[in-house]
């Protein structure tokens, strides 16, 4: 098994080489931690901490997770979750705080398990004169997951892919009669901002120890508005359509 672990660490380094001369917005890596702790029958108490890098390997976000999760019956449990992250930025960490509720139903089909996930999200931005005909001070987003897994007999192997599509909630709404005059409507700007597509595997040593490799695709779709505080009007509004390319690798303790 170590060896089965050691080639696949290095068979994605030519993968990461190549993606890394490339545009950096287009490629990254995610390395993550999770303790997960049942604390009575349907009761978990979860804590996470996950790094991400970009294409150069440089250190672009961090997300640090407290939360749990409760099982409401056989095929549906809701979870709550705070995240404090870290953004990279020329002028240090870019502080958010977020919060996290989601319900998922879940059901079997002898080795197979499939899942909905819904979630809901508020991220408050911390930043200090934050220009808020930009970009809202807590953006609001709303996910939908599915997943399917397959656990063979005898194997320590569950791989597993997903699909996930994010909604952008409340972005800056920008409006005109005349496409040449712009007022400010608000945030209620509802679009949808990313596709996910992700496939991985869990091998798990133990009841307790377990880790995970796994790679997604994202289909972004960017919307950048530049608003002028010191002219008093809006500049552009820019919406970028792009690829991008993750692998990631986590560790699960279990107790």
């Amino acid at each position: 098994m170590k060896r089965f672990l050691l080639v696949a660490a290095l068979a994605a380094l030519p993968l990461c080489s190549a993606f890394a001369s490339g545009d950096p917005e287009q490629f990254g890596t995610k390395y993550s931690a999770k303790a997960n702790w049942k604390v009575m029958r349907g009761l978990h108490i979860i804590a996470s901490e996950e790094v991400k890098l970009g294409s150069s390997f440089g250190f672009n976000k961090t997300t640090t997770t407290f939360g749990g999760t409760y099982k409401l019956n056989n095929y549906m449990k809701a979870g709550l979750a705070y995240s404090a992250i870290g953004v990279s930025k020329s002028s240090g960490l870019d502080w958010r705080h977020r919060a996290t509720l989601s319900l998922t139903e879940s059901w079997k089909y002898e080795q197979f398990h499939f899942s909905v996930k819904e979630s809901f999200q508020a991220t408050y931005r911390v930043k200090e004169n934050m220009n808020t005909y930009q970009n809202p001070r807590t953006k609001l987003v709303f996910k939908t997951r599915a997943k399917a897994s397959y656990k063979p007999v005898h194997s320590r192997f569950t791989p597993y892919a997903q699909a996930e599509i994010k909604l952008m909630l409340n972005g800056a709404n920008w409006v005109s009669d005349d496409d040449v005059t712009y007022t400010f409507d608000g945030h209620n700007d509802l679009y949808f901002n990313r596709l996910r597509l992700q496939a991985g595997t869990e091998y798990r040593f133990n009841l307790q120890h377990a880790i995970e490799f796994f790679v997604h695709y994202d289909y972004l779709i960017d919307k950048d508005v530049d608003y002028s505080r010191t002219l008093g009007k809006l500049q552009t509004i820019t919406i970028t359509q792009y690829p991008y390319i993750g692998l990631g690798v986590g560790y699960l303790f279990s107790f």
